[in-house]
């Protein structure tokens, strides 16, 4: 064998760490990319989260609260009673004029 078929172990060993350096970079570029693109889908992801938040509150917005049906139940309920009540009013003077109608009527006959 030859001096030249033999390699020094400090020549051996730069060899291997630059090898293994040039994979660990290799890798953590790859992973640098990969975590790039993780962090894009994720904000996407996120985004549409937040748009769909954004919706929710907007239709939330067009809601009514108990307490506010409530009380429109009970202005409703209040107007149907005072509807009533005047269709009764109304009711009654109509027979009331009616029956003055009548008596003028008989009064004006009986002195004739």
């Amino acid at each position: 064998m030859n001096n030249d078929d033999y390699v020094s172990l400090r020549d051996f060993m730069e060899t291997q760490f630059e090898s293994i350096e040039k994979r660990f970079a290799q890798y953590i570029e790859y992973n640098n990319r990969e975590i790039s693109s993780t962090r894009r889908d994720l904000d996407r992801r996120l985004e549409g989260m937040n748009e769909f938040r954004r919706q929710l509150d907007a239709q939330a917005d067009t809601f009514v609260t108990k307490e506010a049906f409530k009380d429109v139940i009970r202005r409703i309920t209040d107007l149907e009673k005072t509807k009533y009540t005047r269709e009764g009013q109304i009711a009654l003077t109509s027979a009331l004029i009616g029956f003055f109608m009548l008596v003028v009527a008989l009064i004006v006959k009986w002195f004739r």
